[in-house]
């Protein structure tokens, strides 16, 4: 009876319990979707993250993988895991760490930027994508590839990644690509490298180091002295840099220097083994020779020691003003120069014998003879005399006696490379082959890479019809000197013996880029090209030829090089038949005002020599000799901006004459106007296509050169203020160009075209630099005075109100405005200025300007 009740009771409770479950659960949607109607309701879907867990757990699994070094497995997941949370910058973190476990450097860079990009803040996602950038930049290297590698490791120093390691990085970087560029006849490209190395850091040696070795190599040794000296000054213990500073003041003829910089590298470094190895050297060399290269000059004279006997200790200013004079391969000059030296100065011992040695190069052999003699005569103990008197015996023909000279030497033990060049080159003139290369050998076992023994190997080997020894010969030699015109003489000379015409004139034409017609052999090139050579060679680098002698009518006469007793016989040319008056000189006075001019600018007396050719110049505009040689003072006095002016006049006057498209060229040069340079040598050659030669680094199509940045407002504010705003403009153009990013380049760009009357362009221009940098007052002051010269003065007096409030106003600047707003008539404003720049921190002149403004004592 109760067992049917119970099962009952069990049923009924089983019944309630189901409708009380199915109350529980939440109906599902049933929404089918229409465009895919196979595909089950949402809400039968799983879950997006079913079976991934949180993001934290799931990257676990990933750092999982990671840590038991199953790299392709953490892969996976992480792919996964950036699929479906693609903000999870962990993940892709965690991704790139996968990759890089399997070397693929390139695609794990990929989710170290994006991880980086996600969390800018977190410093382990940079340091490590800084890390994988150096290891790409190192393969890069390893590959033969720099400018990868430069790009990575600019990322690099932007990331602050180890920035010491890194600047050194990217300087070799810019050192390899350097020297590829270099290898590859590029030096324009390579020039730029280095220089925009040197911008990127400007802390590390290495660039500039880089930058000075290039220029050198292209004989540019002013710039390149700049660049060496404030190396050697900003790292004083860069032992490359005083080496490579050293090496230059030796070859631009300053060996006192050379051993004065040698000397202070060995106070800092007194174990340094290249230093002592400079050192020992110079001593080689005379200090009171002509410049020099890096190694002895072939037909130099070695010093053998130096006393500092009264009368040997050579005057600085006139051996700085001989180096000028040396560097043009100006003989003549520096002849006159020491003779007026002696003149004055008879006990100058040291200056007669350097008169011998520039004697000697100008091809004067007896009078060089005559020279060392008289110093012999109170110097005969003097080793180099003697040996320089040996020299001037073998020139002279009188080989026994220079060889029993040169062989005192020897048994004395005095001997040094130059001493057997000599041996060998008397041997060779009396036929003694054998024993003249036997002294050479000597010579190379000293230093194997000398030049003049190389030269002297080739020149035996053509006189022995053995060309083709020859033509290596003179190509080691040229490579070591290539300015030496007697070696690429008969380096063309061996060419044309051969039969081979064409190539002996291609040879002489390459060397015109190197061509000075005082020096003997520069001459003979141009002797066997055919082309005229002057009478004599020019008295001073600072002269060009004299002015054009005309007749009555306009038939001019042939220039005349014009020296000492040829000036009288050359004012009074007399003119063709048919011409009727004598020669005179445009305006009359000009010629006895040019001559004093030049005989100012020969004796150094610069300021003399500038106001004579300006006299000229206003006399006659067009006379184009004194107009160069008025730039070649202005050069000659360190006026470069000056020279360049001068020199652009000229050409624009005569836009194919040689001597002054040249001088501008090095004008550039030396500005560190390279642009302009590249731009005026491409002209030339479009011009006139057979100039090319002269321009062997000339590539048509290549991209131009960047210049100096800070070569541009001196030569822009120079060309200003001699009214030559239409110059100006290109310039000032290209420097916007090449520095987008420098408003003062803006600034100056609006002076430029408001002096050419271009004012709406000026406006806009000025307008721009101010939107660039409103904190400088200096675009609001040139926009003010813009209004003032339309006579729009309210709106001139609010530039000026904008300028007071410039963040950057200096007190200068306060004064000019103050200046401006008397000139409009804002008299009060003026003088509530003054009273702000009362309460300014003034230097003492500043004071005086104050006070004469407000009529205080």
């Amino acid at each position: 009876m109760n067992h049917p009740r119970r099962l009952g009771l069990a049923i009924l409770l089983l019944a309630v319990l189901a409708l009380t479950l199915s109350g529980c659960k939440k109906p599902r949607s049933q929404t089918a979707n229409p465009d895919q109607p196979n595909k089950p309701p949402r809400s039968e879907r799983p879950s997006r993250t079913a079976g991934l867990g949180p993001s934290w757990e799931q990257n676990v699994r990933v750092r999982s993988a990671l840590d038991q070094n199953d790299a392709p497995r953490a892969e996976r997941l992480a792919r996964a895991i950036v699929d479906k949370q693609p903000a999870n910058a962990e993940a892709h973190f965690l991704l790139g760490k996968a990759l890089m476990a399997q070397k693929k450097t390139d695609d794990a860079r990929t989710f170290f930027e994006k991880a980086a990009a996600l969390a800018p803040d977190n410093s382990l996602y940079r340091r490590t994508l800084a890390e994988n950038l150096d290891l790409a930049a190192q393969e890069a290297i390893t590959s033969d590839d720099p400018p990868r590698a430069i790009g990575y490791w600019k990322r690099c120093l932007g990331l602050k990644y180890k920035p010491a390691q890194t600047e050194q990085n990217l300087a070799e970087a810019y050192r390899a690509q350097g020297e590829a560029l270099r290898g590859r006849k590029q030096d324009a490209e390579a020039e730029k490298a280095f220089r925009e190395a040197m911008a990127l850091i400007p802390a590390n040696p290495i660039p500039r180091l880089d930058l000075a070795n290039l220029l050198l190599g292209s004989d540019r040794l002013l710039e390149a002295e700049r660049v060496l000296k404030d190396l050697v000054d900003a790292h004083p213990s860069f032992e490359p840099g005083h080496l490579a500073y050293v090496r230059l003041l030796h070859r631009m003829g300053d060996v006192r220097g050379a051993q004065a910089q040698i000397d202070r590298l060995l106070s800092l470094k007194p174990d340094s083994a290249a230093a002592l190895a400079l050192r020992a050297e110079l001593e080689k060399e005379v200090p009171i020779g002509p410049g020099t290269p890096s190694r002895p000059r072939p037909g130099s004279t070695p010093d053998f020691g130096l006393g500092s006997e009264s009368g040997l200790e050579p005057d600085p200013d006139l051996v700085q003003k001989l180096t000028i004079l040396e560097s043009t391969s100006n003989f003549q000059g520096q002849a006159q120069l020491l003779r007026d030296y002696l003149k004055e100065h008879p006990e100058g011992d040291w200056a007669r014998l350097r008169l011998g040695m520039v004697l000697e190069r100008a091809g004067d052999i007896p009078g060089a003879l005559a020279a060392v003699e008289e110093f012999l005569a109170t110097h005969a103990d003097d080793p180099r005399a003697q040996f320089f008197k040996a020299r001037c015996l073998q020139l002279s023909g009188d080989l026994d006696g220079a060889l029993a000279i040169l062989d005192i030497l020897v048994q004395e033990k005095k001997a040094n490379l130059q001493v057997y060049d000599e041996i060998g080159q008397v041997y060779a003139k009396k036929g003694r082959f054998d024993e003249a290369k036997a002294a050479w050998n000597k010579a190379l076992a000293i230093d194997p890479e000398y030049a003049g023994v190389l030269f002297n190997f080739g020149q035996l080997a053509m006189e022995q019809k053995d060309f083709a020894t020859a033509a290596t010969r003179f190509d080691q030699a040229i490579q070591k000197e290539p300015f030496n015109l007697k070696f690429r003489f008969f380096a063309g000379l061996n060419l044309k013996q051969q039969g081979r015409e064409a190539e002996a004139r291609a040879a002489w034409q390459s060397a015109k880029v190197y061509l000075n017609a005082g020096d003997p052999y520069g001459a003979r090139i141009l002797r066997a090209l055919g082309e005229p050579v002057p009478a004599a060679p020019p008295v001073s680098p600072l002269t060009a030829p004299p002015p054009t002698l005309t007749t009555g009518g306009s038939t001019p006469l042939p220039p005349t090089t014009l020296n000492g007793s040829a000036t009288a016989a050359a004012v009074s040319t007399t003119p063709p038949a048919g011409t009727g008056a004598a020669g005179q000189v445009p305006g009359g006075t000009g010629e006895p005002t040019y001559l004093a001019a030049l005989d100012a600018a020969r004796a150094g007396q610069f300021a003399e020599a500038i106001a004579g050719f300006q006299a000229v110049l206003q006399e006659s505009p067009n006379n184009l000799n004194a107009r160069i040689n008025l730039g070649k003072v202005y050069a000659a006095q360190g006026s470069q901006a000056e020279a360049a002016l001068q020199f652009l006049l000229a050409v624009r006057a005569s836009p194919d004459h040689p001597a002054a498209t040249k001088a501008l060229l090095n004008a550039y040069s030396e500005l560190g106007l390279h642009r302009q340079a590249a731009e005026l040598t491409g002209r030339l050659v479009q011009a006139n296509p057979a100039r090319a030669a002269e321009f062997p680094e000339y590539k048509a199509g290549a991209a131009l050169p960047r210049s100096n940045p800070r070569a541009y407002e001196p030569f822009v504010r120079t060309l200003l203020q001699n009214r030559q705003p239409e110059e100006a403009l290109p310039v000032i153009q290209a420097a916007v160009a090449e520095n987008p990013e420098n408003p003062k380049f803006v600034v100056l760009e609006g002076e430029v075209r408001y002096c050419l009357g271009q004012l709406e362009e000026a406006e806009k221009t000025l307008q721009h630099a101010i939107t660039m940098d409103p904190a400088d007052p200096e675009p609001f002051l040139k926009l003010g005075d813009l209004y003032a010269a339309r006579q729009q003065m309210d709106q001139a007096f609010a530039q000026y109100q904008l300028a007071q409030k410039a963040r950057f106003l200096d007190p200068d600047t306060a004064f000019s405005i103050v200046d401006r707003l008397e000139a409009i008539g804002k008299k009060t404003e003026a003088n509530l200025l003054l009273s702000r720049l009362k309460g300014m921190n003034l230097s003492e002149p500043q004071l005086e300007k104050l006070r004469a403004r407000t009529a205080t004592p």
